[in-house]
């Protein structure tokens, strides 16, 4: 085996060192060079890519609770110069956040509209990028100011188990309780629905 290696390896050496050997090494040498433009001028060009951007609300005042949380990431549609667009494929995206103070409060929602969006979404991309889509376009988040109610949670539930399998024990819900929040006042009478399963 090892005779085979130092035979296979005196003739590539032997290849390498004839004029055709060298002919060969230099043209891969230049056909590396010129993949290296090519993609040099490619990314010059422009291109356009689909991003997930994180999501994220700062700036909340601790007496509110959001009933229905912003999305976790927006998909957003960007046209810019490849060299650009590169630095955001390879790397983390940093996360776009959106301050409590910029949003319209109607006294139950806090919202915003697409023009002021689709504004900050472009501010996140600079000045050079061109934004063809976002989704969501806006936000509407209903909110309370209101004490959540606590409620117990109670299995009520009809299992069966396949044939060689054994039930063992009653179920158990990993959360025994939960915190009920609406826009209104919620009576600490209420009852929630049970759900069957």
């Amino acid at each position: 085996m090892k005779k085979r290696l130092r035979e296979t390896g005196q003739r590539l050496h032997a290849l390498a060192h004839s004029t055709r050997g060298r002919n060969v090494c230099t043209f891969l040498v230049f056909l590396v060079i010129a993949a290296i433009f090519w993609n040099v001028v490619a990314l010059n060009d422009e291109m356009q890519q689909e991003f997930e951007v994180p999501l994220e609300l700062v700036g909340v005042p601790d007496d509110i609770v959001l009933i229905s949380l912003p999305p976790s990431t927006v998909s957003v549609s960007v046209r810019d110069k490849g060299t650009s667009l590169l630095r955001y494929s390879f790397g983390e995206l940093p996360v776009l956040k959106i301050q409590y103070k910029d949003f319209a409060n109607n006294g139950r929602r806090l919202s915003m509209g697409e023009t002021q969006f689709v504004g900050a979404v472009r501010s996140f991309f600079g000045q050079g990028a061109s934004v063809s889509g976002v989704k969501p376009d806006s936000l509407s988040l209903p909110y309370t100011k209101h004490q959540g109610v606590v409620k117990h949670i109670k299995v009520v539930s009809d299992v069966t188990t396949a044939p060689q399998y054994v039930l063992s024990g009653p179920l158990v819900p990993a959360v025994d309780t939960v915190r009920v929040y609406s826009q209104r006042a919620i009576p600490r009478s209420i009852t929630l629905s049970r759900l069957s399963l």
